[in-house]
């Protein structure tokens, strides 16, 4: 190593500088002097170095600007340094770099061929310059000279040394050399050209282990010089590496969001993103105050960091309540992802349309293209003229261009369209008319293949040489290659541009792998040239490995709906329901149903859920699905955090109260901290009477004074109006949020109307039967106090008959509007006091009037009057339920239709269990059943749904039977206890209210002498057998191959006869007709499986092993073949007799694809020049004969699968012209 000015003392024991410039550094100015590069850095890769190893130089220029180096080479005698030999030039000038950027140049091991002194001359210059001097060995600006000893032996030093990353390191990186010895020393500095001072003063790392590390804090180009350091902390080795720190780039960020126009939204990124993820239309997400507005399509701009997103609907000039959202937006790096929500941006068009330019389509066509998209005109005829005269055509109008297909044929030379006014943007502002000069050269040529692209065996990206008619373009049948005289036809075309189609195919039809044509028909363009016939493209098809990834997803709870748009169209079939996991934020597995459905490009999947998410976080996972290509490629895995929060609505429900005091309540708890709170006195509009004489009637805000307070877990506001009021006639409540942030339904709410009256009392608004003892009331108010002899419960009607007692009455503490009723007897699953009696009603009562006051609202007003008969119906929420009694346990039997189980276990007939509930239910869905239930052995194993059983739910029934199948692996040989879970969690299993019914564990819910009736007992009889026999051949017949020979199977596997096959699935047919016909008897069962135990037998005696060679077997046998047909080696095409260098060929590969290399064999004598493997080059000895040995390796690889063998000949050379000769070994 070495610096043309200032070396470190630690390098010097290693490397001399010569300062003197010798014969070779004379030289001849070429032009005038002005600032010149001067070489700054000199380093070898490896020190100490030796003979017949590869190395590097590493060098590095004082100048601004780039350089191009060439470097000189000399040996020296190691006692006089007289020069041994001349100047041997090691490299032409190196390409172009930049100065201070560290270059490499390769010292080939076979550079250094004697150990000893040797001299190098580094010359410089500036790149792609002559030079400023010259000598007899060229041009340069200036050079830099210095020896260096190589060893004749090698040493281990730090050659095992190595960079673990060498490319892609960015600021804050670790840079890790591995490969070194726990024990040893190691020190690291570093050199920068572009910083002050160029080397680290000390050591930027140190190390004793087998690796050392050094944090890359700022960006530039590096030589990192490892020292090994002996006991005595001198340098012994050193080792140079070349790193390339990038700047790390910045956060992805947006920098503006804007209305370019009221079609056109321009997002500016700060970095260049990703075009995949830049324009997916699914990453966008705009919304105009509460409502979402359509994106129409995302396209990234040639800067790579502008996306312009076109909408269906035009925006509305000047609104300030636009806000734009965007998910998942990689860097084009893909090192960073941006994602924010609700950017603010108002749409501002204050600009006219005007034409930005006008080209001819051939003689019948003209393409307009606009500063902005326009919209569509009533006609041609009405908006364009041409020459002065009026245009006729068709016209197909595309944001920002109108394409005019004409009538009549244009002649060739200038022409001028003129556009009126007619021509709007979507402001409707108005084109000002114009006048463009175009010009028409008549279009005769047909157009052409000008490519094909991005081929994958499913489809490819065709370009033509001029724009193309869409309908023509997009004619899929228009494309296809094919297989003989088969043709094979692409399933959709897609014009991306105006000459660019994307074609896809089916699976069917897909390309092959191998090269074919892609043919192309009946496209014409603008002038009506249709390509030839026949037109093709040569195309390869590769294999599409690229693996589908989620690009955005959109989960809507309230829609039940997640919906993933991925980066390439995947496979529908490949969804499978149990690979999308939901997790509670216990991390516990949600329960639940998924129905999947397919955008027609297969790009957007939308998962239907069964069951909403409750409130909260939950972790979404998913994988499993494949794209549509050959290899099915599986999907990256996705996951994501799901936050649900409850979107419905709040409700204003009453406004009670009288004089100062009134209590505002809602369904659902509000905001109370924002501006959208409802103690915001901003959000309420009063119409009061004031106490004056005369009285006054005012309407506005609330009046100065007001005192707004949160009640009933912030579900109500208490409104304290001050002094001076004597009552509110109107109120209206507007522009209120819930705690979830929901704007209250309708946006405003107003009472004190004939439809919602302001009320002097507190009245029932809903009753429910919560379970089987309790109904719960809703009042339109908080309570202060309840009465249960204020309340009544009977059938519905007025006769105040079959009443229910009511036991006591309570004010729910969770909320203040509810008052829990316990009754002193059971209803009925369905909240009516017997199976045969009508729905039952709540109405209020009170021995006298003043009674009425026992019960109370918040703002002291009493329970209102309401009488029998009044229809305050009481709703079902009752779960349905398999338990009974006090405590509520599950009752067994094994015959009945109580409530329950009932247990039905016939040895050798049917096994079943009945879940019997206490009212009719039904399943959401019925395919989620085996989510609902779990069967266990006493032993622990977990019964397989499908296989060892399943459930069936009928319909308007109240019984959920379980079938368990006795000839299933975990039953045939079991007898002992089940256990039975019901699990419900997923709310599949519902009455017809929609009351989700309970679940039950028998281990848990079941008495002792319950759980020893759920148990079950094998078959055993003739039937079983050959149930269990049958089982065993389907198993055999299906691990048997077929085979005409065995020459296509395997020697490890078996195979018989298509004869043999079916003569044995034949009789197993039979055999399962026996078990299928309800009419056998036990002699039936057992001659059926004497005949296919026979059968079986016989099938055993019929099959063989298969002969076909493995690949491995393949591979050797061509190398054998090859190798027997080589028994000589052959010389080109010169006279082997009289050549001076006899030349000897490499074999052509043998017809089998086995391949032949040559290697000279270690025996040549030593003075003897034997070179190259194709060919090797003989240089004759004149005064001696003289042998050598050739390797010749044969190798064949078949599907990965390698062989190899030798085959050694023996050379011999003799001396002058006489022919050389070559024998085997």
């Amino acid at each position: 190593m070495a610096k043309a000015k200032k070396a470190r003392k630690a390098l010097s024991m290693l490397l001399v500088v010569l300062m003197t410039m010798f014969t070779f550094m004379s030289y001849v100015p070429a032009k005038a002097a002005s600032v010149l590069p001067e070489v700054k850095f000199v380093g070898l890769e490896n020190i100490p170095a030796a003979v017949g190893e590869d190395q590097k130089l590493m060098l590095t220029s004082d100048y601004t600007g780039k350089v191009q180096y060439q470097i000189f080479y000399l040996q020296r005698d190691d006692s006089t340094k007289k020069v041994v030999e001349g100047w041997e030039k090691l490299n032409d000038w190196t390409p172009a770099a930049d100065a201070k950027t560290p270059v490499e140049v390769k010292v080939p091991a076979g550079t250094i061929t004697k150990a000893g002194n040797y001299s190098f001359a580094v010359r410089v210059k500036i790149a792609d310059t002559e030079g400023t001097y010259h000598n007899d060995y060229g041009r340069y600006d200036s050079a830099y000279a210095f020896d260096y000893v190589f060893q004749d032996k090698a040493t281990e030093g730090l050659k095992s040394a190595k960079l673990e990353k060498t490319e892609n390191i960015v600021e804050g990186d670790k840079v890790v050399i591995s490969g070194l010895k726990d024990g040893e020393s190691y020190k690291l500095f570093t050199l920068n050209e572009d910083r002050t001072p160029r080397w680290d003063k000390d050591p930027v790392a140190e190390s004793k282990t087998d690796k050392i590390e050094w944090t890359a804090t700022a960006a530039g180009n590096y030589v990192l010089d490892l020292q090994l350091r002996d006991k005595d902390n001198k340098v012994t080795a050193i080792k140079l590496f070349n790193v390339k720190v990038a700047a790390k780039p910045a956060e992805l960020k947006v920098e503006s969001v804007s209305a370019i126009n009221l079609k056109e939204i321009e997002v500016k990124f700060n970095n260049k993103v990703d075009k995949i993820t830049a324009e997916n239309k699914d990453a966008y997400v705009l919304t105009k105050g509460i409502g979402s507005k359509e994106i129409d399509a995302a396209s990234l701009q040639e800067d790579g960091k502008t996306v312009i997103l076109t909408v269906k609907e035009p925006l509305t000039n000047q609104a300030n309540d636009y806000k734009l959202s965007i998910a998942n937006v990689k860097s084009a790096t893909g090192e960073s992802t941006f994602s924010q929500n609700d950017i603010a941006f108002k749409p501002l068009d204050i600009t006219f349309p005007s034409v930005a330019n006008v080209t001819s389509l051939g003689n019948k066509a003209i393409k307009v293209t606009f500063t902005e998209p326009v919209q569509k005109p009533a006609s041609v005829a009405s908006t364009f003229k041409i020459d002065g005269v009026v245009a006729s055509g068709l016209m197909d109008s595309t944001g920002r261009t109108i394409t005019i297909t004409l009538f009549n044929k244009l002649t060739d030379g200038e022409h001028n369209l003129t556009i009126n006014n007619n021509i709007k943007d979507y402001a409707n502002y108005q084109l000002v008319e114009t006048t463009v000069p175009f010009t028409v050269i008549e279009d005769t040529v047909a157009p052409t293949i000008v490519e094909a692209k991005d081929v994958t065996l499913e489809g490819a990206t065709i370009v033509f040489s001029e724009d193309v008619k869409k309908a023509e373009a997009e004619t899929a049948t228009n494309y296809y290659w094919k297989q003989g005289s088969a043709v094979k036809s692409a399933s959709s075309a897609t014009l991306i541009d105006g000459k660019t189609v994307r074609i896809t195919f089916a699976p069917a039809n897909r390309l092959p792998g191998y090269a074919t044509d892609l043919f192309v028909k009946n496209v014409v363009d603008y002038s009506g040239n249709k390509i030839a016939a026949d037109s093709k493209v040569a195309v390869t098809a590769v294999l599409d490995q690229t693996k589908p990834e989620v690009l955005t997803y959109k989960f809507d709870n309230d829609a039940k709906t997640m919906v993933l748009t991925f980066s390439k169209p995947v496979d529908l079939s490949s969804f499978k329901a149990s690979n999308v996991v939901i997790k509670d934020k216990d991390a516990e597995v949600v329960p639940n149903g998924y129905t999947p459905s397919i955008s027609n490009d297969g790009k957007t999947l939308t998962i239907t859920l069964t069951k909403k998410l409750s409130v909260g976080t939950f972790s979404f996972e998913f994988l499993g699905m494949k794209d549509t290509t050959l290899l099915e490629n599986p999907m990256m895995p996705f996951s994501t955090t799901l936050e649900t929060k409850d979107s419905k609505q709040p409700i204003a429900k009453s406004l009670a109260g009288t004089g100062t005091i009134y209590i505002l309540t809602f369904d659902k708890a509000m905001d109370i901290s924002t501006s959208y709170s409802i103690l915001n006195p901003q959000n309420y509009f009063v119409t009061y009477i004031t106490d004056d004489n005369p009285e006054r009637t005012i309407s506005g805000l609330l009046p100065e004074g007001t005192n707004l307070s949160p009640t009933n877990g912030n579900k109500g506001v208490i409104i304290q109006l001050p002094d001076g009021v004597k009552n509110l006639t109107k109120l209206s409540v507007q522009g209120v949020k819930d705690a979830d942030g929901n704007f209250l339904a309708g946006y405003a709410k107003e009472f004190g109307t004939a439809a919602d009256p302001i009320s002097k009392e507190v009245t029932i608004l809903k009753a429910e039967a919560t379970d089987k003892e309790t109904i719960v009331l809703t009042m339109d108010q908080p309570m202060k106090k309840v009465d249960e002899t204020n309340f009544a419960i009977d059938e519905t009607g007025v006769d105040s008959t079959n009443s229910v007692g009511i036991k006591e009455a309570e004010i729910d503490s969770s909320d203040e509007t509810k008052v829990i009723l316990t009754l002193n007897e059971k209803l009925t699953a369905d909240a009516k006091k017997d199976k045969v009696d009508s729905s039952l009603e709540v109405y209020t009562k009170a021995a006298k009037l003043e009674d009425y006051a026992l019960t109370q609202g918040l703002t002291g007003v009493s329970l209102k009057a309401i009488a029998d008969g009044s229809d305050i119906a009481v709703e079902d929420k009752i779960a349905p339920s398999v338990k009974t009694g006090d405590p509520a346990k599950v009752a067994v039997a094994t015959s009945g239709e109580g409530i329950g189980l009932v247990v039905t276990n016939t040895k050798d007939a049917a096994h079943t269990i009945e879940v019997i509930f206490d009212e009719e239910i039904s399943a959401d869905n019925s395919a989620d059943l085996h989510d609902n239930f779990k069967v266990y052995r006493a032993d622990g194993i977990e019964l397989r749904y499908g296989k060892d059983y399943k459930a069936t739910i009928e319909d308007d029934s109240n019984t959920i039977t379980l079938t368990l199948d006795a000839t299933a692996d975990n039953l045939k040989v079991y007898d002992g206890l089940l256990q039975v879970v019901f699990d419900n969690t997923n709310e599949n299993i519902i009455d017809k209210n929609e009351n989700v019914a309970d679940g039950f564990d028998t281990a848990k819910d079941v008495t002792d002498a319950g759980i020893k009736l759920i148990n079950f007992t094998p078959n055993t009889t003739a039937k079983q057998a050959l149930v269990n026999a049958i089982t065993a051949a389907n198993t055999d017949v299906t691990a048997t191959k077929v085979s005409t020979d065995g020459s296509d199977i395997l020697p490890t596997e078996k195979w018989v006869t298509v004869a043999d096959k079916k003569t044995y699935t034949d009789a197993i047919a039979a055999a399962q007709a026996v078990v299928d016909n309800t009419a056998s008897d036990e002699k039936a069962y057992t001659d059926a499986k004497t005949t296919l135990d026979a059968a079986t037998t016989a099938f055993g005696t019929a099959k063989k092993d298969g002969t076909k060679l493995t690949d491995d077997q393949v591979a050797a046998a061509n190398v054998a073949a090859a190798k027997t047909a080589l028994t000589t080696l052959t010389f080109d095409t010169t006279d082997n007799a009289t050549s001076v260098s006899p030349k000897i060929v490499k074999p052509v590969n043998h017809a089998n694809g086995a391949t032949y290399t040559l290697a000279v064999g270690a025996t040549t004598p030593a003075g003897k020049t034997v070179a190259g493997t194709n060919p090797v080059v003989i240089t004759r000895d004149v005064t001696d004969q003289f042998t050598f040995d050739i390797t010749v390796t044969i190798s064949s690889t078949v599907n990965g699968k390698t062989a190899t063998d030798i085959k050694v000949f023996t050379v011999t050379v003799p001396t002058g012209t006489t022919e050389v000769t070559v024998a085997a070994k």
